[in-house]
């Protein structure tokens, strides 16, 4: 039985804002030596590198999105579906965080252009001030969009993913952000950690 859309948004915006949470609990007290420590293996990112990454997805992604446009009355009680892409990448994130182990579970590379490594050889600075405001930005966005799933229908506007054509609802765009972003802030916690 699927979750109706009320049960779906209050999981959504729970999720934003635990994670909102876990984020000021890694970053709040961390000095730039902690942001400049890197993973214990060979192309490992750093702290910092993990959030600029995480920032470039989001950026990609929320770039665009529409907003709500027209609302509609019956969309508050119906479900948004999940496209067959977007249960597959959501289920990657999942398995990915269930195995969130060093050198356990399921690896994927970044695509070039969401890659920091990538990014910083073409010549991009990776600045603390400028990742952490772009992150607090990009938190700002996703919390107003989650403000407009109520009644918005974000499920028939289309996004382009990473992937070459393929695309997802705005609405599975939203919680792929999420589980991303949750995804990236263990990696930092595993970081931080070490």
């Amino acid at each position: 039985m699927s979750a109706s859309r009320q049960e779906q948004i209050k999981h959504l915006t729970e999720h934003h804002q635990a994670i909102k949470a876990k984020a000021d609990q890694l970053f709040y007290y961390s000095e730039g030596e902690d942001l400049r420590k890197r993973e214990n293996k060979k192309g490992g990112w750093s702290l910092l590198e993990v959030i600029f990454h995480v920032n470039c997805v989001n950026a990609y992604y929320l770039d665009q999105m529409t907003g709500a446009g027209a609302s509609r009355n019956n969309g508050a009680a119906k479900p948004y579906p999940y496209s067959l892409v977007g249960k597959l990448l959501l289920r990657s994130l999942r398995e990915l965080d269930e195995e969130a182990r060093p050198g356990k579970g399921r690896r994927f590379k970044s695509p070039r252009k969401v890659d920091p490594h990538y990014l910083q050889k073409k010549g991009i600075a990776v600045s603390e001030q400028v990742v952490f405001r772009d992150f607090l930005r990009d938190w700002e966005q996703m919390g107003e969009y989650l403000q407009q799933l109520p009644l918005s229908p974000l499920e028939d506007k289309r996004v382009r993913t990473l992937l070459p054509i393929v695309s997802i609802n705005q609405a599975e765009t939203l919680e792929l952000l999420l589980k991303h972003t949750y995804h990236h802030l263990l990696q930092a916690e595993r970081i931080l950690k070490a």
